[in-house]
């Protein structure tokens, strides 16, 4: 998979540049989750695509604008950063094929807008990527960045008061689901925040079977004071399918219980 996601993103960057006919930095998001993304770099410079950022030469600043400005691009919301060494395909393990990365890498603050506003360091030819391995980053949400997930109740008409917990985050782009509660978790507290949420004054934690529709979350776990369960710790569980058009899956089996609430 990898060494398809090398080639797409060469093909990619070739067709911009004979079109817009001028040297230019470009990134791509590979995505196996929205908020766990790898990126890459590569310039056109002289005739030919070059890599402008070996893994050798990774550095938290020039991942933190990479982050930011995918994060901006896509909607996500903010992001915490860690760096990443893993091989990127097989093309460029070879030392003697350093000419494949430019003799320049990034030198970034770290508070630029994007990797177009950071300053470039020259490197020796010696040094262009020692490894052959092209430079990745994983792009995590921060803390607080989930902040978009939307709560109702599926209930029968004249039951409006008590139903199952239906979620909706737009960061997602709207998709919809059920709380899976896989480790017996859903209980008082997160009724009562829920309930709250929806306007009542408290709530009382239900449980039903599996539902086949599709879950979102799962394994929330509230303190009872939150505002919304934006704010209670969980876990997502959709996957991307594709970053561009935002298209995502989620699974319609929860090895638990559904999160159902009681709101009075």
């Amino acid at each position: 998979m990898h060494r398809q996601a090398s080639l797409l993103v060469l093909s990619v960057l070739c067709a911009v540049a004979s079109v817009r006919g001028y040297t230019s930095i470009w990134t791509i998001r590979h995505a196996s989750h929205p908020y766990k993304t790898e990126l890459y770099t590569a310039e056109f410079v002289k005739g030919g695509w070059r890599y402008l950022w070996c893994a050798d030469h990774i550095r938290l600043e020039d991942a933190v604008v990479l982050c930011n400005q995918m994060a901006e691009f896509n909607g996500l919301g903010p992001y915490d950063v860690s760096t990443s060494r893993l091989e990127f395909g097989s093309l460029h393990k070879d030392p003697a094929e350093q000419d494949a990365f430019t003799n320049e890498t990034f030198a970034c603050v770290g508070t630029e807008s994007s990797l177009r506003d950071c300053p470039m360091v020259a490197v020796s030819d010696s040094e262009r990527c020692p490894s052959g391995n092209v430079g990745q980053v994983d792009c995590k949400p921060a803390d607080n960045a989930r902040k978009n997930l939307r709560t109702s109740l599926l209930s029968q008409p004249d039951l409006t008061e008590m139903g199952v917990v239906k979620v909706e985050n737009s960061s997602l782009g709207g998709v919809a689901g059920l709380v899976c509660d896989e480790d017996g978790l859903w209980g008082q507290n997160e009724a009562h925040v829920v309930c709250r949420s929806l306007g009542y004054e408290m709530g009382f934690p239900v449980e039903i079977a599996s539902s086949p529709q599709a879950f979102v979350i799962k394994n929330v776990k509230c303190q009872g004071t939150e505002t919304s369960i934006n704010d209670c710790p969980h876990t997502d569980m959709c996957q991307s399918l594709d970053y561009q058009w935002r298209t995502f899956s989620c699974p319609h089996q929860c090895d638990g219980v559904t999160a159902a609430v009681i709101c009075g």
